[in-house]
């Protein structure tokens, strides 16, 4: 069948992609629409064909789904924030359920078992943290992201997903910054002053941290916008991020710390941790707990294990898992998350966990008298880096948990660890991340000679 731009169709959608895309077909050539869920009937418009599929727009839903959320906005689905808030919760956990397990049936033939998707406790208002892009609107300073694989702006003032504090902050900042006649950065032409503003809240503390992403040093007004947010906002640290190159990248490699400390302080199971505006941080803090809680379960520790915690950040795993195994050694490429990490372990009181800068597959080479029984691993989305399988006989554990936010680079790097013997024992989807397409998903491999690795 040859398909035309703008043509319509009335169709019935099959299915929900993994980018959130509700699946059809015309004569067996695939559809994908926007804001469209199973089981509903929906008149679309073709927008952009391809080979093998074509790119269509829901313009009318005639028969809806049951499982529809009707009281959305629609700028939600159309930018990255929340891409699922059409679609009821119960039905996101079990899309991204079946989206884990059938993604491990697929690949692998092993008994392993699968158990029951975590959900959150909270639905909407649950991130700790906001990166909001900063453009011009009608000769207006304002706040928004950009919609869905574009740099189209879209202003937004109800994030819908992040803490309710955060929200207010932003608007204040805005206003503020609006104030004194700041320019929102222009990135055709690389001018204006403020990129992008950073806002992380602690979950159980009053901490809050502004960063106020800037294109060059010297801003205007610095001082009185410094002051002006101290007067308005409960902060406690306020940061300049300076972001000199025309890029898609958030922040730069500077920091000015304005007013405060340039860190706040939370808590996670009852220990203190300091993050900086770089720090990874988990941003669903009371998910974050049961996620961890998981691992500690899958991870069966015991006061004789001896722990490595490859890519451990500023050190949240490893320095909650110390109390319970006889030594943790930590390991982290960025030289400020170690610090941030021997420094929440001295805060703490933990002494039995050793904190290493440089490259996993590096670092590892100097513990070879070292009888690693356990390895945490969670990497960025992008994985395990290659070289790390390489060194990987130098340690030798007998258990493995990996905890990843990205399903496909997880199960990539599990089929290494297969040819290392490695077998899957049990597979934990926790949903991190409501509203939106991520899953977090805990794996438990273990080596089919374990006793080889206890002896």
């Amino acid at each position: 069948m040859q398909f035309l731009k703008n043509q319509e169709f009335i169709l019935e959608i099959l299915d929900l992609t993994f980018e959130g895309m509700g699946f059809s077909k015309i004569d067996e050539f695939a559809i994908f629409v926007d804001n469209a869920l199973p089981g509903e009937v929906v008149k679309v418009k073709i927008i952009k064909i391809l080979k093998n599929y074509a790119i269509g727009k829901n313009i009318e839903i005639l028969k809806p789904s049951n499982s529809r959320v009707f009281d959305v906005d629609r700028k939600h689905l159309i930018t990255a924030s929340a891409p699922l808030v059409h679609l009821d919760y119960k039905e996101q956990l079990k899309f991204k359920e079946n989206l884990i397990l059938n993604a491990f049936k697929k690949e692998f033939d092993d008994d392993f078992k699968f158990k029951e998707i975590i959900f959150s406790k909270e639905e909407t208002k649950y991130r700790n943290k906001a990166s909001v892009v900063v453009r011009e609107k009608n000769g207006l300073l304002c706040l928004g992201l950009f919609r869905k694989n574009s740099h189209d702006f879209i202003e937004i003032d109800d994030f819908l997903i992040q803490d309710d504090y955060i929200d207010e902050a932003l608007l204040k900042v805005r206003d503020i910054l609006r104030r004194y006649s700041l320019k929102a950065y222009d990135e055709v032409n690389d001018s204006g002053d403020i990129r992008h503003i950073v806002i992380r809240k602690a979950k159980f503390s009053s901490d809050m941290q502004i960063v106020l992403v800037t294109r060059t040093k010297q801003i205007k007004f610095l001082k009185e916008i410094v002051l002006d947010i101290k007067k308005e906002i409960n902060v406690s640290s306020i940061i300049q991020n300076i972001n000199y190159f025309k890029n898609n990248v958030i922040m730069g490699d500077e920091d000015i710390c304005l007013s405060g400390e340039n860190y706040i302080c939370d808590k996670l199971l009852g220990m203190k941790f300091l993050i900086n505006s770089k720090s990874f941080y988990q941003i669903n803090p009371l998910q974050t707990e049961r996620l961890y809680e998981t691992v500690f379960d899958l991870a069966d520790f015991n006061k004789e294990d001896i722990v490595l915690d490859a890519y451990c950040g500023i050190g949240t795993i490893g320095i909650l898992a110390a109390n319970k195994v006889k030594k943790v050694v930590g390991i982290e490429v960025v030289s400020q998350a170690v610090s941030n990490a021997k420094t929440n372990a001295k805060i703490n009181g933990v002494n039995n966990i050793v904190f290493e800068v440089g490259k996993v597959e590096e670092v590892i080479k100097r513990y070879r008298n070292f009888k690693f029984t356990k390895l945490i691993v969670d990497p960025a989305r992008k994985g395990i880096d290659p070289d790390f399988f390489n060194s990987f006989s130098t340690i030798k554990p007998e258990k493995v948990v990996y905890v990843s936010c990205n399903y496909l680079t997880l199960i990539r790097d599990i089929k290494i660890f297969k040819t290392l013997g490695y077998m899957i024992d049990s597979v934990v989807p926790v949903d991190m991340f409501p509203q939106t397409l991520h899953v977090e998903t805990c794996v438990l491999l273990s080596h089919k000679s374990a006793d080889d690795f206890i002896s």
